[in-house]
């Protein structure tokens, strides 16, 4: 039988953080719950856009750029410039446990639901 570690976004136990870090024969799922408020954020976010409302970071540029309106058509390509910049970042690879552990913590943070991630990238 497989180990399930189900993803709620709600606050996860440290013990389960390192289990998980640690055992990889445990599968993390998102729970049904974290799934709905995901897809809703994200139609939040969706309508905003389609009505026309300037968001920071999402159809505006940021830090001192923020009153640049990105045209629509720029949009995909600031938002895979913006990844590119931050993963440029040198040093030490981490262990896979490490690895494991933050990839974790950060999918149950997007599973509140509140950052308008599409289930998809999750």
């Amino acid at each position: 039988m497989d180990k399930v570690l189900e993803i709620t976004g709600e606050p996860i136990r440290a013990n389960d953080i390192a289990r998980a870090a640690y055992d990889f024969n445990i599968n993390v799922r998102l729970g049904q719950k974290a799934c709905k408020s995901i897809v809703e954020s994200r139609k939040l976010l969706d309508d905003l856009l389609l009505q026309g409302k300037v968001i920071y970071g999402v159809n505006t540029s940021m830090g001192g750029f923020v009153k640049y309106l990105i045209p629509e058509k720029y949009a995909t390509q600031t938002q895979e410039n913006l990844i590119a910049a931050v993963a440029t970042n040198v040093g030490p690879y981490f262990d896979d446990a490490v690895v494991r552990a933050t990839m974790l913590t950060r999918i149950n943070s997007l599973a509140r639901g509140v950052s308008a991630i599409s289930l998809e990238n999750i």
